[in-house]
């Protein structure tokens, strides 16, 4: 039997034993929708209805985690899940990149929440794509017991952890292996970045709202919040290589702490009230950079005392500009510029652009 045949034989016996279950034991989680509770349940062996003869069920582990693979995710947690306490365990096991497709329900989405409190423990990646169909889907993560995880990568998502209230004296969300989060068109809570420890990050992509921790707080208060609570987070990932950050309310404050990232390489502010003299504390070992902002002028003083003298990439949009900043981007290999104004340099008012 090849593996296609195997694979064809494990999903025609999953869903055999799915119609054969027609009451799945869900005891912890009655009040979920059956796909969502089925997901989550190790249903106990059974020898009856048509499963009970295959041979299948007498795979080695390592085969069957392997077959479980292959097959979609909702039918690996639902159906294959289902078939006895072995398929159950196996089923979690293939199960290291966890998917939340376009079309998930709020119900699906809250049996996967479980799920992964329950489970998480082997989980590498979590990832929802952004598609043209995606809705809003709230998505709560355990704080602990993701050991693994290291991709994280979310779009119009809802965020909690399961303990990121700082005010009820709750423990840090320990994300020791997580090594790329991406978030965007995102709402994470504010007091999520004050918890949130990832000491192995590398790559953050932040495009997304902060709910705020005090909602009855004047405008300039919760800004004060979100430049607080981003500045002391990025203080923490001195290793970040990539750096891409797209809010409408961070700035200049939020990103105080870009000295610090020393081995920065490649960097993305669309942020419009950030002003350009951010870039002076960029690192010198910078090779991309994107920039839009409507405030400051670029200048050849908008450059570290070292310069960039390894970028290679460098677009900018809505900015004011001198040229003569070009003259000390020696190494450049693309340049983009939109919507930008350019500004005589300060010699005699006159333009000299090397």
């Amino acid at each position: 039997m090849n593996m296609l045949q195997l694979v064809t034989s494990v999903h025609s016996l999953a869903a055999q034993c799915a119609t054969h279950l027609s009451t799945p034991t869900c005891a912890p989680f009655t009040a979920l929708p059956p796909p969502a509770c089925a997901a989550m349940e190790l249903v106990p062996a059974t020898q009856q209805g048509p499963q009970a003869a295959s041979p299948i069920l007498g795979l080695p582990e390592p085969v069957l985690i392997n077959i479980l693979q292959l097959l979609p995710q909702h039918d690996r947690l639902t159906s294959a899940a289902q078939v006895c306490k072995s398929w159950a365990a196996a089923a979690t096991a293939a199960t290291t990149d966890v998917v939340l497709p376009s079309s998930i329900t709020p119900a699906t989405a809250t049996g996967l929440s479980i799920w992964l409190q329950q489970h998480g423990l082997g989980v590498e990646a979590a990832t929802r794509a952004p598609e043209r169909l995606n809705t809003m889907v709230q998505l709560k993560l355990p704080g602990v017991g993701l050991a693994k995880l290291a991709r994280l990568r979310l779009h119009n998502c809802t965020l909690e952890f399961s303990n990121s209230n700082a005010a009820q004296g709750r423990a840090a969300i320990a994300l020791p292996a997580l090594q790329c989060l991406s978030l965007n068109s995102c709402t994470v809570p504010l007091d999520t970045l004050s918890l949130l420890e990832c000491p192995r990050l590398t790559s953050l992509q932040l495009q997304c709202e902060f709910s705020p921790v005090h909602v009855n707080l004047p405008f300039a208060l919760r800004q004060n919040e979100v430049d607080t609570a981003l500045s002391a987070f990025l203080q923490r990932l001195p290793g970040l290589l990539v750096l891409c950050l797209g809010h409408s309310q961070a700035s200049d404050a939020a990103l105080a702490q870009l000295g610090c990232m020393q081995q920065l390489q490649e960097c993305t502010l669309w942020c419009p009230r950030v002003t350009v003299a951010v870039l002076e504390d960029l690192s010198s070992s910078l090779t991309s950079l994107w920039l839009m902002s409507g405030r400051g002028v670029l200048q050849e003083g908008s450059l570290p005392a070292e310069g960039w003298p390894h970028l290679r990439d460098l677009r900018v949009a809505h900015c004011v500009m001198q040229p003569v900043l070009l003259s000390r981007l020696t190494t450049l290999e693309r340049l983009s510029l939109f919507g930008c104004q350019m500004e005589p340099n300060n010699v005699g008012g006159v333009w000299a652009c090397a």
